[in-house]
């Protein structure tokens, strides 16, 4: 018989030719942290006792007293098995669900392959697998409905038409979104949140439709879309937060802007409109890099408009940002010299500092006209280079008026 020597509800063979099914086969039978890595098993953050788990699994494990007897592969199978139960077990079943609501088609001991009750079954036995533990058929029904059926959550039928999430489910949709988006875990309480809200929408649901034997059935559920807009709203709510913290001075906060799709939105958004020259509020491009982190579209809107604003400002330039040149880059040479001669950080010039060198359409102010400008600049009297060239013309007069040796 199997057995669990670190107590983390996944087991190990003890006898020659024992077959347990990948999904509870134990990784490290010594570490209870260290449960199965069966698969396509996805890991589970908010598992007991900190154990990695299962979130998502690709078939059911049917459990007797003595431990797993049969691994199914998909709904198609978990259905066979349960015709096979036979017509009482098949009635059994759909009468504790349908007394605890959660099922609304005909109580009998007949079952079709597009039965509900094969979903409900499924996310129970899916639930008790998770939950690390070893109930047999009925046990994982009665803790399914048990722990779920205040939320309407228990035993439904996953992601298809007319369902109602299992928490799973909405874990793994919420945690694969935190990553993708802010490029690590999400924390529990927007698991919970999210979880909590779906649920809500889903049960708000509710229309009576026909099937073609002319029974009731009740359908539930919410469109795609608007599952991923509830996911995005707390990848905002997050997002917002760490932007909130970068701009108060959180170092951590401000490594983390960079990661993700998040990231990467706020990374392209910000540096092109410095890039360009133009000048944008936080509060305004805090706005477009959450609307932009999860619509590609929108991106290339924003981006287009920045192009946009900087054939505005640089009219001269038109041409080449259609090209696909930045400003920074088309007026490097300038930038250089602007630098040298005002003995500036050529990194950390604002580039609509240079504006009136392209602001006429028909062309580029003169380098050699521009470094002129320069020099006429009150802030050029302070460089040291200025100090250097009225020493070095001082010099030169004192030695025309043979005022000097």
């Amino acid at each position: 018989m199997a057995e669990d020597k670190d107590n983390d509800g996944f087991k190990v063979p003890t006898k020659a030719g024992e077959v347990i099914p990948s999904i509870v086969l134990d990784a490290d039978d010594n570490d209870p942290k260290v449960g199965s890595k069966a698969a396509g098993a996805i890991e589970n953050p908010d598992a007991p006792n900190g154990d990695p788990g299962i979130e998502a699994i690709s078939g059911y494990a049917i459990y007797d007293d003595k431990g797993a007897i049969t691994y199914l592969d998909n709904s198609t199978e978990l259905g066979i098995y349960l015709n096979g139960l036979g017509a009482a077990k098949i009635k059994s079943l759909k009468q504790k669900y349908s007394a605890a609501g959660l099922y609304d088609g005909p109580v009998n001991g007949t079952l079709g392959t597009s039965d509900r009750l094969i979903g409900l079954v499924a996310n129970a036995l899916t639930y008790q697998q998770i939950a690390k533990t070893t109930l047999n058929l009925d046990g994982a029904v009665t803790q399914a409905i048990k722990v779920d059926v205040d939320t309407g959550a228990a035993g439904t039928a996953g992601r298809t038409s007319g369902s109602i999430t299992a928490r799973p489910a909405a874990a793994a949709e919420m945690q694969d979104t935190f990553r993708t988006m802010l490029g690590e875990p999400a924390p529990k309480s927007a698991v919970d949140a999210y979880y909590k809200e779906l649920n809500a929408l889903e049960l708000s649901r509710i229309s009576k439709a026909k099937n073609i034997k002319g029974v009731d059935v009740t359908t539930r559920g919410v469109t795609e879309q608007e599952r991923i807009d509830l996911l995005n709203k707390y990848v905002n709510q997050y997002a917002s937060i760490r932007i909130a913290a970068a701009d108060a001075g959180d170092p951590v906060a401000q490594v983390n802007l960079g990661k993700g799709q998040f990231g990467i939105a706020y990374t392209t958004l910000k540096n092109a409109y410095f890039e360009n020259g133009i000048p944008i509020s936080q509060a305004t491009l805090n706005k477009q890099v959450l609307e932009s982190a999860s619509n590609t579209d929108r991106l290339k809107a924003n981006m287009n408009l920045i192009n946009l604003q900087a054939k505005t400002i640089f009219p001269a330039l038109t041409d080449k940002i259609d090209a696909g040149y930045t400003v920074k880059q088309l007026l490097s040479p300038y930038l250089q010299s602007r630098a040298n001669i005002l003995e500036e950080d050529a990194d950390t010039i604002d580039i609509k500092e240079l504006k009136d060198i392209a602001k006429d359409p028909k062309g580029l102010m003169n380098l050699y006209d521009y470094e002129v400008s320069l020099r006429q600049n009150p802030k050029w009297r302070f460089t040291k280079n200025a100090q250097d060239s009225m020493a070095r013309v001082a010099s030169k007069l004192a030695q025309t008026f043979g005022l000097a040796g």
